[in-house]
């Protein structure tokens, strides 16, 4: 999915297309996470919630302070996708009971990045 595709793609259709990924042989969890957010990026999103379930990882996106649904994923994704959103944020992947706090900086579109997360400047 290209940056314009992203751009006017709704929430149900990037849902879509991330199920589609997933079913892909080769499918990478980085692609996934990019995609996810840069889709929150461009939706404005002030938080991204990746919730383990039984019926899959749900990913919301607070928008104008209400949750949306933005992705429902397969269970085992889990682990992988945090995982690589705490690389991206250069926190510790395998520390789980402790509090981090962490930035990404994310390239949205060729020659235009955005700093999202954490407290600090």
């Amino acid at each position: 999915m290209n940056l314009d595709d992203l751009t006017r793609s709704s929430l149900a259709e990037l849902d879509n297309h991330l199920r589609a990924l997933v079913r892909a042989p080769g499918f990478r969890v980085s692609e996934i996470a990019d995609l996810l957010l840069k889709k929150a990026v461009l939706t404005r999103a002030s938080d991204v919630h990746v919730d383990p379930r039984r019926d899959g990882v749900r990913v919301r996106y607070r928008i104008d302070g209400v949750f949306q649904e933005a992705a429902l994923l397969p269970t085992e994704l889990h682990d992988q996708l945090v995982s690589r959103i705490k690389v991206l944020a250069d926190l510790i992947s395998h520390r789980k009971e402790i509090v981090q706090e962490g930035r990404i900086s994310l390239e949205v579109e060729p020659g235009r990045r955005v700093h999202c997360g954490g407290g600090r400047p």
